[in-house]
């Protein structure tokens, strides 16, 4: 998948593998960069001839992402697969690494940050050969001031509600999914607790299929339908200039900005 002439891929399986390839269509469609990846569809048995035949021969540089990790392993399982396979390629370099360890994110700018590694030329001896989408790794978790996002989709929002309503948002995505054009996405974090949790909606609409498994960074849209949240979080350090804050609180029309934060009418004021 990706570009047919690729020199660096990425190869990988599972939910990962659609943010993987939503952010190389974007790279290789507006910057023209030349990249790919394998998305391993059955593990077990391993398919040696079906995996080489997915790899091309430009390919120079793989790196092999694992959601798990081996304590006391060389490498975790996919990686070691992958080097099997290909032992007889002695023109790649191959290098392992981990991700989404703990439900953690995973998201384009990391994806962006594993291709940059791959096209320095790391080598196995490098201290960097195998390593761990963490706080520990910098490398692997470059966030920009802004969040690089090849986002397919016009519209996209952040929700902030009590765990309650949270139904009425799913069948307002369902009414625009099943009578408009667009396709639509409900990415949903729940609060751990029972009574008086908050969920954060992010929803995202678009003319093309949405691959996002990720958390929504950049807003056209945000609304709050409890007041008491003002202040309690960042709820405006993602909206886009121009952007629009839906505000549901028994506040007045005159009232309703005085009660907010002065970063939330800063903001507000400047985008």
């Amino acid at each position: 998948m990706g570009h047919p002439e690729a020199e660096d891929i990425v190869v990988a399986m599972g939910s990962g593998c659609e943010t993987i390839q939503e952010t190389i269509e974007y790279l290789n469609s507006e910057r023209g960069m030349k990249l790919g990846m394998v998305k391993v569809r059955v593990y077990r048995p391993f398919s040696v001839e079906a995996f080489r035949a997915a790899v091309p021969q430009s390919v120079k540089r793989i790196a092999v992402l694992d959601r798990t990790k081996e304590p006391g392993s060389i490498g975790e399982p996919l990686y070691l697969d992958v080097v099997s396979a290909l032992k007889d390629r002695c023109d790649l370099t191959i290098i392992g690494g981990r991700y989404g360890l703990s439900s953690k994110e995973f998201t384009p700018s990391m994806i962006l940050a594993i291709y940059k590694h791959l096209a320095k030329g790391v080598s196995m001896a490098s201290p960097w050969a195998s390593k761990t989408m963490s706080a520990s790794f910098p490398w692997l978790l470059m966030k920009p001031s802004t969040p690089f996002l090849p986002a397919p989709f016009p519209a996209s929002s952040g929700v902030w509600d009590q765990m309650e309503p949270w139904a009425r948002i799913k069948i307002g995505i369902k009414i625009i999914g099943d009578h408009t054009e667009l396709n639509v996405q409900g990415y949903f974090q729940y609060d751990s607790k029972k009574s008086g949790g908050i969920t954060r909606s992010h929803l995202r609409f678009g003319k093309k299929p949405i691959h996002s498994q990720y958390l929504v960074a950049r807003e056209d849209f945000v609304a709050c339908h409890n007041q008491a949240f003002i202040g309690r979080f960042n709820m405006l350090g993602g909206i886009k200039e121009n952007g629009v804050f839906l505000l549901n609180s028994n506040w007045s029309r005159e009232d309703a900005f005085n009660h907010l934060t002065c970063d939330m009418q800063e903001t507000i004021i400047k985008r």
